[in-house]
């Protein structure tokens, strides 16, 4: 009886004893198990540092890439080339020919030459033009001397300009020259009457033919007094200025025209006459 009572704390202690022994072991094996981890971990990152060390230092080489890293290779040393004036006066080679036995005879060729025409001889013009060729004169030729129409000046200039009665911009095609209603109107150039006519907006007007392509007009005339096909000369009479068509006052339009081409009148029309007044003495 008593034994069996003394075995009970025994077997208590050593199942106690079993439990603290798998307890320690089981944390000893976790613990073991975390420092083998660690330990492991650190291997592979100290030999992924020295893997990357050694391939920066030798970086790597592809030839099918545009662009890789490498150390410059050794230029080679320019060959000495012989100059072109060496070249040219190194004396050639002289070659060896032995005589012929028997040379043949050439026959010397016989020049047949036509005979020069002479000097005084004129070139074939060729056939003549189908259409007739004119002369074409510069503006400074075709109006080189002129009568001044009217003896006023010039109150508006060629090219564009603001209109006096629209009051917008418009191409003015000649000039227009200061002068009263009933001013004598004188032809600029000798020439025959080509036109006159009444308009909406230039007035009465008169268009002389000079020729060459030449031509003057005349407008916001009063009176007209020449007919078409009449012929006229340098400073006649052709009629008096006044205000009709669209103007703001009496003046004179004069145009000159050059194969159809306006162009500017003042660069042609001879100064301004002044008159004297009578029982004035001269300085």
């Amino acid at each position: 009886m008593e034994k069996k009572g003394q075995s009970k704390p025994l077997e208590a202690l050593k199942v106690s004893g079993q439990k603290l022994m798998r307890s320690v072991s089981s944390r000893w094996q976790e613990r073991w198990l975390a420092w083998v981890s660690l330990g492991l971990m650190v291997i592979v990152t100290v030999g992924g540092l020295f893997y990357l060390a050694a391939d920066w230092s030798h970086p790597y080489q592809d030839e099918s890439e545009d662009f890789y890293w490498s150390e410059l290779s050794a230029v080679p040393e320019p060959v000495d080339k012989p100059t072109p004036q060496e070249t040219v006066n190194k004396p050639p080679t002289p070659k060896m020919t032995t005589p012929a036995a028997n040379p043949p005879l050439i026959a010397e060729a016989e020049v047949v030459s036509e005979p020069l025409a002479p000097h005084d001889q004129e070139a074939d013009p060729g056939p003549e033009p189908e259409i007739a060729l004119k002369p074409v004169m510069a503006p400074s030729q075709a109006f080189a001397e002129l009568a001044r129409p009217v003896q006023g000046e010039i109150t508006s200039s060629f090219g564009w300009r603001r209109h006096p009665v629209f009051a917008d911009w418009r191409y003015h095609p000649g000039v227009d020259m200061d002068a009263a209603t009933g001013t004598e109107v004188m032809a600029v150039m000798a020439g025959a009457v080509a036109e006159v006519k009444q308009d909406d907006v230039w007035g009465k007007l008169v268009v002389l033919d000079h020729g060459g392509q030449r031509s003057s007009t005349y407008a916001h005339l009063d009176q007209v007094e020449v007919e078409v096909g009449q012929a006229v000369e340098k400073g006649q009479r052709i009629g008096t200025a006044g205000q009709t068509g669209i103007t703001d006052q009496p003046h004179l339009h004069l145009e000159l025209r050059l194969e159809g081409t306006a162009v500017d009148p003042a660069l042609y029309l001879p100064p301004v006459v002044k008159s004297t007044p009578l029982g004035t003495d001269e300085l």
